[in-house]
């Protein structure tokens, strides 16, 4: 995710992120913050790995905040787009959820 603390439309996400930041690891989501140049990470609770600096950001192909991007288990980008509300966050999570199932979305080996 690419969010900041001097961005008021990040303020939202930040909140509802921190809420949730025990859940998401005790369902093994790990959130990766990608965070503008000079913006210290510890101004952001604990918990969080940081990418800072905009080739940080241009390399992850995300160009403005907030945005996220979801990179699944094997390394495959499922999606990248930038947030509007904090609902979007909340499908994003649930994305990653239904992907981790064992069972759900996947097929039998061939």
């Amino acid at each position: 995710m690419a969010l900041s603390g001097r961005c008021p439309p990040c303020q939202p996400f930040r909140d509802q992120l921190t809420t949730l930041l025990v859940w998401l690891r005790e369902h093994g989501v790990f959130p990766v913050l990608a965070l503008p140049t000079g913006e210290p990470p510890d101004e952001w609770p604990a918990g969080y790995a940081f990418l800072t600096g905009d080739s940080a950001l241009s390399a992850l192909g995300l160009t403005q905040f907030p945005s996220a991007l979801l990179i699944d288990r094997e390394g495959m980008l499922r999606s990248r787009a930038p947030l509007r509300s904090p609902e979007d966050l909340l499908e994003i999570i649930s994305i990653v959820l239904i992907g981790l199932s064992p069972t759900h979305g996947r097929t039998a080996p061939r």
